[in-house]
């Protein structure tokens, strides 16, 4: 890295400890520095070359504005959308945040910094003594900071940086509960409603942001309470069909019809719930000790970039079998209570649609929680609009393809564009050309390292000799924040209730199945490692039995 640094004209700075982990970083070098802004980034995240270009000009025009934040995008996939296989055909689960929430709290001056992807005005964070270090999230304190003190913040919805998420599990619940202890945090240490120099817009909206990371209570009490009913008789639904269906059935109808109005193009029913159950027990747990005792804590950097050679189960799927074994049995003793108990029907027709519900919720979790294999080094993404290959041929000639996607791996483009009589491709071609036909760029030769073809799609694999070519497609892969939103834009649609309940459950049909399948293979090789271990020892107790006889 310090060799990289060097070469292209950045200053390496490091330090003999890493106490405040990136938070103390950041103000290590902040003496160093003497530019006007600071550019924020984590280590797996990667700006668009229009990023400054975008976001410089905010500071230009308003002298208090202190940070501009823009949207985290992600190349990968993380564990849920992963597991349940919904990565490419469903909307980010980032982009409610990103895209809704962010630009409502910048509509009250209140969005805030989320710890990357940001520009921050260097005097302004060095006045306020740098980056706020007494909680786990020292990036919506250090915004919170700055807003009492008066200055502004503007959230800029233009995605134009790509990083990664977690790609398991429990990484995925180390990170949101590191969240949710550093919102506990502040709320209890730094509570927003008694903060000096807030306005009433931004106590209140810092507030329902903290406040919704409580929600591991409110989802167990929603997982639980039809159980208590159906298994021990506890009233928690006092009604009749007919005034559930006057009262309650119009307002879930109301909250289902609002939903997909207002964000239905980036998130679909179920999503969330499952999002939320994946969390739920282990962060209720880690909650609770934050609440007892808010002080100081770790800082754990979540893991990124790992690789997966096979598939397992999460360590985190203990938890989530109770209660799946809990909604489960539910069902069963509430379907006999609908055939020996007829008077509790009224109350049986509420809890039973409850408890199928959450039915489903747990069973996506446990499909979620059978982590699949990824052996990917480099992530594919669709290749941008326009965008064009040109292979060359061993014989001199050259060759135009429409690329499929791009990886700094290498690119992808349809075995159906190749044409009759070109010959082999794998014996053929010698080097590729990146080509953007919009803006009339094309790269030099990359030579080729491999072949390789699924179906209808053939891969090239580049094999570089120079820092040169890692560069080139380096700027095809992050040129231009067009790029990063088309491919989030090609994830947004709108899908009807009806039709997202039938996609989930879809998907989660297919979960169980390669479940069914797992189980089955894992059941095969234990069974046969167990016959052959037999074997072995009914083979080594013959052989010694035959060696006594000698003696």
């Amino acid at each position: 890295m310090q060799s990289l640094c060097e070469a292209v004209g950045a200053v390496y700075h490091t330090r003999q400890h890493n106490d405040h982990a990136k938070a103390g970083n950041v103000n290590a070098a902040l003496p160093s520095l003497n530019g006007d802004l600071i550019v924020i980034l984590d280590a797996d995240h990667v700006p668009t070359r229009d990023f400054l270009k975008n976001t410089a000009g905010f500071f230009l025009a308003d002298p208090g504005c202190a940070m501009v934040q823009t949207p985290h995008s992600f190349i990968n996939p993380d564990p849920v959308e992963k597991n349940l296989n919904i990565f490419h055909d469903s909307p980010a689960e980032a982009e409610l945040f990103q895209r809704y929430i962010q630009a409502g709290l910048d509509s009250w001056d209140a969005s805030f910094f989320v710890g990357s992807a940001a520009v921050i005005r260097r005097s302004l964070l060095q006045e306020i003594g740098g980056i706020q270090t007494e909680t786990l999230t020292e990036d919506v304190e250090t915004a919170m900071k700055l807003h009492s003190l008066g200055y502004r913040s503007v959230f800029l919805d233009r995605s134009q940086v790509l990083g990664l998420q977690p790609e398991t599990v429990t990484s995925l619940i180390s990170q949101r509960v590191r969240w949710a202890q550093g919102a506990i945090q502040i709320l209890q240490m730094k509570n927003p409603l008694f903060a000096k120099g807030l306005s009433i817009a931004q106590r209140l909206t810092y507030i329902t942001s903290f406040s919704y990371w409580l929600f591991p209570y409110a989802r167990m009490i929603n997982m639980l309470a039809p159980s208590m009913f159906l298994l021990f008789g506890v009233m928690i639904y006092n009604a009749t069909i007919d005034q559930y269906l006057i009262y309650g059935a119009p307002y879930f109808l109301a909250t289902w019809i609002y939903s997909d109005f207002v964000y239905g193009q980036v998130r679909w029913p179920l999503t969330s719930d499952v999002y939320e159950m994946v969390q739920t027990p282990l962060a209720a747990i880690m909650l609770f000790s934050t609440l007892l005792r808010p002080g100081k804590r770790p800082f754990n950097v979540t893991p990124k970039g790992e690789q997966l050679d096979h598939d397992f189960i999460s360590s985190a799927a203990k938890v989530q079998s109770v209660f799946f074994g809990i909604i489960l049995l539910s069902l069963v003793i509430g379907i006999w209570r609908w055939y020996v108990h007829p008077g509790e029907r009224p109350q049986l027709v509420f809890t039973l649609l409850w408890e199928l519900l959450n039915f489903i919720i747990i069973t996506a979790t446990m499909v979620v929680m059978l982590e699949r294999r990824q052996h990917r080094e480099n992530y594919r993404v669709p290749a941008p609009a326009g965008m064009k290959v040109d292979l060359e041929l061993l014989n001199g000639s050259v060759l135009r393809l429409p690329a499929l996607d791009l990886s700094m791996g290498g690119v992808g483009f349809s075995r159906n564009a190749w044409p009759a009589g070109a010959g082999q491709l794998a014996s053929v071609i010698r080097a590729v050309h990146l080509v953007d036909e919009e803006r009339s760029i094309r790269s030099d030769a990359i030579p080729v390292k491999s072949i390789d073809g699924i179906g209808d799609r053939f891969g090239v694999q580049f094999a570089y000799v120079d820092q040169q070519q890692l560069q080139i497609v380096v700027r095809f892969l992050y040129g231009h924040s067009n790029q990063v939103t088309a491919l989030l834009a090609a994830r947004r649609r709108r899908l009807g209730f009806l039709a997202a309940y039938a996609y989930f459950l879809v998907k989660t049909g297919a979960g169980l199945w390669y479940w069914g399948r797992f189980l089955y293979q894992r059941g095969r090789e234990s069974y046969l490692l167990r016959n052959l271990r037999q074997r072995r020892r009914y083979d080594m107790g013959k052989a010694v039995r035959r060696s006594r006889r000698y003696l």
